[in-house]
């Protein structure tokens, strides 16, 4: 695939989260897991801003540093 491609899957896969305010699991390349996170509208092609848990508090995440997103069952 191409880094254009690989772009807009993940755009479209962010985007999604966000306007659904879906509650997803990260992943970090180091292994942390980053669980009951909310994906905010401040995304953009080198960070995404995530709430975490029901505190509200906001978490700056560069997405290189970001392994895998998924939903949270």
């Amino acid at each position: 695939m191409t880094n254009e491609v690989n772009s807009s899957v993940q755009t479209a896969f962010i985007e999604q989260a966000i306007n659904e305010r879906a509650t997803v699991v990260i992943y970090l390349a180091n292994g942390v897991k980053l669980s009951s996170c909310h994906v905010l509208e401040q995304d953009d092609t080198v960070l995404t801003i995530l709430t975490r848990g029901n505190s509200g508090g906001r978490q700056l995440i560069y997405k290189q540093n970001i392994s895998t997103i998924a939903p949270e069952m």
